[in-house]
């Protein structure tokens, strides 16, 4: 009997969803992304969250999850990839199952994009271009805490000690009313530093609030001294699978008493006692890198749809830019990147 694809759009109907949880228990590194919580991201909900899933005689053998955007059909990025395939099923017929589904649901994109943990058997042969992309930090958390201790760079566990030291406190935040706190004296603070420019949107209190009401695949855990929340971590999961860094804020006037270092190993020592098997930072800087584990790779499949691949060019700008900036004086790389552009457009 052939592997089959089925389309989901919503939250799904209690036998999808018990085939669907079905099989996140024989698929390595199933995450929250990756299950049916997926559509209660209500921050998604405007971008039209789909899943494929793979089907063979009647029994759920691999996941796919992603967006639409406009004129663009993504699944997951390099540090999400959003795909699972059950471990003890014939992997190439799964993958097969799974892009039909996407090809069918994306229809007219101009670009599919599709991330996963590992290489996906003849996807190229289907119009997609493969990119080997760096992950995130990754940490296996079957290892005894002294053992993930010992792989911390030196600095980091001085300055967890530190922490330690200044009666630091680590805490699950539950109270609605202590979640308004943190938003306004945290997240909105850490915001506004002069510190650093933060790229990504700011998220509205009630965006928060809906995160926040999602407790039983995500947690904020916040550091306190002398009673007062100076620094948070939300983190995303899935139950005996992985756990996800997924955002952090921080107040400036406590970081000399080390709040991110400590709140990273608290949630380490979190996520292992409570039975998760992996922990990813959530990207590969050299934050990340200093809590030991290793760099994984991703893979992108890109499929470019329009005339003269417009996306892989712009893709080939982005990434040039990049480099350039390390390696020209900041006026001339910006510079650089502006004529670059404009070709590519």
């Amino acid at each position: 009997m052939p592997v089959e694809f089925k389309v989901v759009r919503a939250f799904p109907a209690p036998d999808i969803e018990a085939g669907w949880r079905s099989l996140l228990v024989r698929v390595d590194l199933p995450s929250h992304y990756t299950a049916p919580e997926f559509f209660l991201e209500k921050h998604l909900s405007s971008r039209r969250p789909f899943a494929v899933l793979s089907v063979h005689e009647g029994k759920v053998t691999g996941v796919l999850t992603g967006l639409h955007e406009p004129h663009r059909t993504i699944s997951g990025l390099p540090e999400r990839p959003q795909l699972c395939l059950d471990r003890h099923t014939d992997q190439h017929a799964g993958i097969h199952s799974l892009m039909s589904g996407l090809l069918k649901e994306a229809g007219s994109s101009d670009l599919i994009e599709i991330h996963s943990w590992g290489a996906l058997d003849a996807v190229d042969k289907l119009g997609f271009r493969l990119q080997q992309v760096e992950g995130p930090v990754l940490l296996d958390l079957k290892q005894s805490l002294d053992a993930l201790f010992m792989q911390l760079d030196k600095k980091r566990r001085n300055n967890i000690r530190l922490a330690i030291k200044n009666h630091l406190i680590f805490s699950e935040l539950s109270d609605p009313t202590d979640f308004l706190g943190y938003y306004q004296d945290v997240y909105c603070r850490w915001r506004s530093t002069a510190r650093k420019q933060i790229m990504d949107a700011e998220t509205s209190f009630e965006g928060f609030e809906r995160r926040f009401k999602l407790n039983a695949n995500r947690k904020l855990f916040v550091a306190k001294f002398e009673g007062k929340i100076v620094a948070g971590a939300f983190v995303r999961f899935q139950t005996g699978g992985l756990v996800e860094f997924a955002a952090g804020s921080s107040v400036d006037e406590f970081l000399h008493l080390k709040p991110n270092d400590f709140l990273q190993w608290q949630v380490i020592e979190w996520a292992r006692n409570q039975g998760f098997t992996s922990y990813s930072l959530g990207g590969s800087g050299q934050f990340h890198r200093e809590f030991g584990g290793v760099v994984i790779s991703a893979y992108r499949y890109r499929a470019d749809r329009t005339w003269l691949h417009h996306h892989d060019l712009r893709s080939g700008v982005a990434t040039l830019s990049r480099k350039l900036l390390h390696i020209m004086p900041p006026t001339f790389a910006q510079a650089t990147r502006r004529v670059l552009q404009k070709i590519a457009s």
